[in-house]
């Protein structure tokens, strides 16, 4: 039985390039005696070589199977400022406590020859499937012959076909021809590093005549399909769709229609796929997008959701971690005022992004001597609020809203807003209420009319002449005798009523407006309406004008005070005023 461990091999064993070109070698691991541990790569000499060589392995690190074989690329760039030289280059492989290593040769040259090289530097194929790769010759210098093209020791089961067995390159140019890589349906599961060989004589050097390549040919032991995903982890927000790309892979050469699913659904999740049932070849990965929502109905959390294919009753899963996170809103809040009087209505308006309809946001108000308060309010359809409220203090205050969220929206807090309520004025207390202190002239007239009227009925209906002033008394001549036919003295005329006229004084002319709200007319100084108690501009537009309210006046008969022109008494002296 052989003995545990592995054996690293390299190919090809030497590589030609001019500065400023890349090229490749393949590190193949053989494990013996059921070894199948990690196998860290690296170039020993690295140190050794100048800077502008720089060589990258591709895995790092390779885990062969037990008794197999495991490989990587080892891609070597160069720059223009790469000295020619042939410079020995030893990849070391370390895994299990066991080191081993192999030595190739690098030739970095300007002289006319020329290299080969091919693409991919690997590829899956499938029992009884076939991969095409494209191998490239390329002149070095004015190199410019035939250049034959075959492969060395080629394995049982495994054919290759050429489209052009020979190419010639032009000068400092390239050429080209296509390798077909055929596995037959009872070759040996494996991967087969395959050589290519590239010779002309073409007057080269016995050392130039001759270039080698590789492909390698990786040839599972069954085929299938695996599903491929951009990450392990996703996060979804509430109602904000995501989409990811869903790649099936091949392997082994498959090839038929895989039909994708989820499972393990959390519920408020919906998804679709686009298509839901898709088909990769042996040499392309085949595509799906896969949408994803979470729904108001969503639990925020983690889940395990798996992405599945079913094939012809084979079903393959690749499982994601989706976190489901809340909506995160924002609250705004504005004032349209930041001073007003006491008795006026403090407009506050705000809006909650995105648009939470139906929430319940609380305003919270911060009188001046610091308690608060909380009116409720409910956002629109659109996510707009608004409240007025009418403060009880004069002094500094505080209002701000807050969110206390749901289960699909995070909770949130706006900026806290302040305001000035001052007492009113004289002046605004007199334009406030003008049209009830109308009002009141016009009861108290009407009930000072009341009085007159009634003290004066009961003088009319007397008998005779009101009552003379007490005569003065002076020397008179007897009156003349009285015919003996009268027997009762006849009844005195009454006095004759001397008539006053009264003087107009200027009327008292209210300005007034429309609401822009409800249409009422209101005093054009009011800020806000007596009736919807909506905010005023300050500006009124001329469809919101309203005609004046004009209020005749007179002077007094006795004092000569300003009065109303219906005031049947004088407000200041009680006189009655003349009809």
């Amino acid at each position: 039985m052989a003995a545990w461990g592995f054996d690293v091999t390299v190919q090809p064993s030497r590589q030609t390039i001019a500065p400023g070109m890349p090229t490749a070698f393949t590190v193949l691991i053989s494990s013996t005696g059921g070894f199948s541990a990690p196998v860290k790569l690296q170039l020993d000499n690295q140190a050794s070589l100048p800077n502008s060589i720089s060589p990258v392995f591709t895995p790092t690190t390779v885990t062969p199977p037990a008794d197999g074989l495991g490989y990587a690329i080892l891609v070597i760039s160069t720059t223009t400022s790469t000295p020619t030289k042939l410079y020995s280059l030893t990849i070391s492989g370390t895994g299990g406590g066991i080191t081993d290593s192999a030595t190739v040769s690098l030739e970095v040259t300007t002289k006319s020859t020329f290299t080969v090289s091919a693409s991919p530097f690997s590829q899956v194929i499938g029992l009884g499937y076939s991969n095409q790769f494209t191998v490239t010759v390329t002149s070095l210098g004015q190199f410019s012959s035939s250049v034959s093209l075959t492969i060395d020791q080629v394995p049982y089961g495994v054919s290759y076909s050429f489209d052009q067995p020979s190419v010639t390159p032009p000068p400092s140019g390239s050429a080209y021809a296509t390798l077909t890589i055929s596995v037959a349906a009872g070759a040996s599961p494996n991967v087969y590093a395959l050589i290519i060989r590239a010779s002309s004589d073409g007057g080269l050097a016995a050392s130039d005549r001759v270039h080698y390549s590789f492909v390698v040919a990786d040839v599972p032991a069954t085929t299938g399909f695996q599903i491929n995903l951009p990450s392990t982890t996703q996060t979804i927000v509430i109602g904000q769709p995501v989409s990811l790309n869903v790649e099936v892979d091949s392997i082994g050469g498959f090839s038929s229609a895989v039909l994708l699913d989820l499972a393990r659904v959390p519920s408020g999740l919906t998804y679709f796929f686009d298509p839901s049932s898709v088909t990769p070849k042996p040499d392309t990965p085949a595509t799906s997008t896969l949408q994803l929502t979470a729904t108001t109905d969503a639990t925020p959390g983690d889940y395990d959701v798996d992405v599945t294919g079913n094939s012809q009753g084979t079903i393959i899963k690749s499982t994601i971690r989706l976190t489901i996170q809340p909506v995160t809103t924002t609250l705004g809040l504005t004032l349209a005022l930041t001073n007003i009087r006491r008795g006026d209505a403090i407009p506050v308006s705000g809006q909650i992004s995105p648009a939470v309809s139906g929430a319940s946001i609380n305003l919270i108000y911060t009188r001046p001597d610091g308690t608060e308060f909380t009116r409720p309010v409910t956002p629109s359809s659109t996510g707009a609020f608004s409240d007025q409220y009418i403060p009880d203090n004069v002094g500094a205050w505080k209002v701000r809203a807050e969110y206390a969220g749901d289960t699909a929206h995070k909770g949130s807090k706006s900026s806290v807003l302040e305001f000035q309520v001052t007492e009113k004025t004289f002046l605004e207390l007199i334009q406030d209420n003008a049209l009830w202190i109308v009002i009141g002239i016009i009861v108290v007239a009407a009930l000072g009319v009341g009085v007159y009227m009634t003290t004066r009925r009961p003088a009319e209906k007397r008998k005779g002449p009101p009552p003379a002033a007490a005569p003065i008394l002076r020397p008179v001549a007897a009156p003349p005798a009285v015919p003996p036919a009268v027997t009762e003295a006849a009844p005195l005329p009454a006095a004759p009523r001397v008539r006053v006229e009264r003087r107009e004084a200027p009327p008292l002319i209210l300005p007034r407006k429309k609401c822009f709200n409800c249409g009422d007319v209101i005093s054009a100084q009011a800020k806000f309406c007596d009736k919807c108690r909506a905010p005023q501009p300050d500006k009124v537009e001329k469809k919101y004008e309203a005609p004046p309210l004009i209020i005749q006046r007179v002077y007094c008969v006795n004092c000569g005070d300003v009065i109303s022109a219906q005031a049947k008494f004088c407000d200041k002296c009680r006189a009655p005023q003349p009809v």
